[in-house]
């Protein structure tokens, strides 16, 4: 339960540091959807928290007992240094643009989850990390609609929307 929950705290101040309004009900509203997710994988709802301020303290209770496993650093490595044909790495963009991307989302860790995985942080890495984050989103808009989700996403839309006509 605490990977999923830690990546929809991360969400929630991921979002707004990219420069989405995000108001505290809505947050919050992210968060309660999240039960259902976690029920899903096997988690007592009743155990899991419900807003911002629970998720937060969830953390504040649980952050001691956290530890950098085998498995989490080899997913570490995997989201750092993925696999690539070499033909990919050497004579496309995918190497760099993947490294900067990467980059971006170790900046974007805590502090606290840094340090626990020995990662550097340089004093103004936090204050980078912000507009870099904007900078990436202002980006992404720019690419054509099609090309903002892919193509599982939109088949997924395409369904609903198809659900709702017929509804």
């Amino acid at each position: 339960m605490g990977a999923l929950l830690r990546g929809r705290l991360a969400a929630v101040g991921r979002t707004r540091r990219a420069g989405l309004a995000l108001t505290d009900d809505d947050a919050d509203r992210y968060v309660a959807e999240q039960v259902t997710a976690a029920e899903l994988v096997g988690a007592d709802p009743a155990e899991v928290p419900a807003s911002v301020a629970e998720l937060a303290a969830y953390f504040e209770r649980v952050r001691p007992q956290l530890a950098v496993t085998p498995a989490a650093r080899d997913a570490y490595r995997l989201v750092v240094l993925p696999p690539m044909k070499t033909w990919v790495r050497y004579l496309t963009p995918a190497q760099p643009a993947w490294g900067g991307l990467a980059s971006l989302a170790v900046a974007l860790l805590p502090v606290w989850a840094r340090r626990m995985y020995s990662l550097p942080g340089l004093g103004l890495t936090d204050a980078a990390a912000t507009p870099a984050l904007r900078a990436f989103r202002q980006g992404l808009l720019l690419l054509p609609q099609r090309a903002q989700r892919s193509p599982i996403v939109w088949a997924g839309y395409e369904r609903v929307g198809a659900q709702r006509l017929s509804a």
